[in-house]
């Protein structure tokens, strides 16, 4: 499971062009999510397959259902190409490399869970917020965590298995020869 918090307090987005207060509460609150991931792990390859996902999200009251349950799968799915696909390459000097899509990995469709289930949290209106409702886009991404923490908790276990310390360290992103080299498995493991 994944949790995030958000706390805009003081940002320039409180005043208008000129500089005049919005209000109190103008973008001073808090969203809320709750997100659980199962995945499966291949120890040979370090792929990693997001079987299923359930979410749920509060956005006060939703204003557009369909738009806000849109919002909530794509920050999530972003969520999980950042999490373990997404490698930018860099040079020497920091400059970006990646070249696009052939050698910058975005999600694609099998990197999205099998069983997806989605729901915004009903009846929740948000006395502060337009007709009730709360912001919705990228706190979702956060959620995304939870496969990250499945598959963290798969490769422990394959990890105790092999007699190996199940505390072990991961770059960021995740990338599949991360994944395999923190199995600690290789072909040796499987003569007959």
């Amino acid at each position: 499971s994944a949790t995030g918090i958000f706390s805009p307090a003081g940002n320039k987005y409180t005043t208008d062009v000129e500089g005049n207060k919005l209000g109190e509460f103008h973008g001073d609150y808090f969203t809320y999510g709750a997100g659980i991931s199962e995945v499966e792990l291949d120890v040979l390859t370090g792929e990693i397959r997001p079987l299923r996902s359930d979410i749920l999200y509060d956005v006060g009251q939703s204003i557009n259902p369909g738009i806000d349950l849109g919002q909530l799968e794509g920050a999530f799915v972003f969520g999980i190409g950042y999490y373990l696909y997404e490698e930018p390459l860099r040079d020497n000097r920091g400059t970006e490399r990646s070249q696009g899509v052939w050698a910058y990995k975005p999600p694609m469709a099998p990197e999205v869970p099998i069983e997806f289930h989605v729901e915004l949290l009903r009846d929740n209106p948000f006395p502060k917020g337009v007709l009730g409702s709360k912001a919705i886009g990228e706190p979702p991404f956060m959620l995304a965590y939870s496969v990250l923490g499945a598959a963290k908790k798969a490769i422990a276990s394959v990890r105790r298995e092999h007699g190996l310390s199940e505390h072990f360290q991961m770059p960021m992103p995740c990338t599949v020869d991360a994944i395999q080299k923190a199995c600690g498995v290789d072909a040796s493991h499987f003569k007959c």
